[in-house]
């Protein structure tokens, strides 16, 4: 009877066990829409369901690893592409994720050799294309990024980041007029698209139109105001090369402290202002500069007062006589 009541609870237990590892029926979906707290959730579920097929655990830390270098979480990215990987080596997305995690990480051979192995698999791919573009632009071949671009474009005509990543090689290689091209043809596609203003910007900047410059930065701001630091850098240098300032927002500081009354300093008095500048206490104030103690005034050598109130200068017989007058002790002569 005892061996009963102890068997049935380690029987309950085994059974909740194996049914948190279970994946619900929605957690595929829930693992491949737009929603981060859904994504993570859904994706952790497929990963730890042992009974789920490869494939779908492949895409599950695919999928993770994403949502995780969106967040910064290199770490936790590449742990979760590198899980993808061992799940099926020959993973296209996986190798991908893997290599977008190496970028992030500024670790550009290792993703660059990715790419490599990627694009032999699927050598007509033109996200691959233009990832290795992307990558080789970070390492400063512009040559070879644009060839990759060059091709990413012609497989696909409506690759809108392909274009900003071509602009951006036009920019730095100082080829401002196919930039504009490009960057404006990104925007047409997609008025969304990551980065096509602030490169647009750039090149409106590096061709001396400071006004449309000033204005796709903002643009840029708006899309991303928490993270594009470099619209915010490159406006504030125009502003500054200007001398002007944005207005101010309501919701910021500076806009209230220029809505506050304006302290006028205080004008001397007529009583002060008819002080004679030598009237002085000899201990460091003046009309003008009162002290911090009012101390008795004192009479000081005649060389140490004003010029207006020294006083006259005896002629040097008599001089000479009072001088040793004082110093034999006797009284001075008048």
């Amino acid at each position: 009877m005892s061996s009963f009541h102890l068997r049935l609870p380690a029987a309950l237990l085994l059974a909740l066990g194996l049914n948190q590892g279970v994946a619900k029926a929605g957690d595929l979906e829930d693992c491949n829409s737009a929603v981060a707290a859904k994504i993570e959730t859904g994706c952790t579920a497929i990963i730890n369901d042992t009974t789920e097929p490869v494939d779908d655990g492949t895409k599950a830390y695919v999928n993770r690893s994403r949502l995780m270098a969106a967040r910064a979480k290199l770490d936790l990215a590449l742990a979760d592409a590198e899980a993808a990987m061992q799940l099926n080596p020959k993973s296209v997305t996986a190798l991908l994720a893997h290599s977008y995690a190496l970028e992030r990480s500024r670790k550009l051979d290792a993703a660059l050799a990715d790419l490599n192995q990627a694009i032999e698999i699927e050598p007509k791919n033109p996200i691959l294309l233009a990832s290795r573009g992307n990558v080789k632009g970070d390492q400063k071949n512009w040559a070879d990024a644009l060839a990759d671009l060059n091709q990413a474009i012609a497989l696909r005509q409506d690759y809108a980041q392909a274009y900003v990543a071509r602009a951006r090689a036009y920019v730095e290689t100082g080829q401002l007029d196919q930039a504009l091209a490009d960057l404006n043809t990104a925007i047409s596609i997609n008025p969304n698209v990551r980065a096509a203003f602030f490169w647009r910007g750039q090149a409106y900047r590096r061709k001396g139109d400071a006004d449309h410059a000033i204005e796709d930065f903002s643009r840029a701001i708006v899309q991303s105001p928490q993270t594009e630091v470099g619209s915010y850098f490159a406006r504030g240098q125009l502003f500054s090369a200007r001398a002007i300032m944005p207005a101010p927002s309501p919701t910021s500081t500076r806009y209230w402290q220029s809505r506050r009354p304006v302290r006028r300093p205080r004008l001397p008095s007529s009583r002060s202002s008819r002080r004679s500048p030598c009237r002085r206490n000899w201990r460091g104030s003046t009309p003008d500069k009162p002290s911090r103690r009012r101390l008795p005034p004192r009479r000081l050598p005649h060389h140490h007062q004003p010029r207006c109130s020294r006083p006259r200068r005896l002629s040097l017989k008599r001089s000479r006589k009072r001088s040793n007058s004082w110093r034999s002790g006797g009284t001075p002569t008048p």
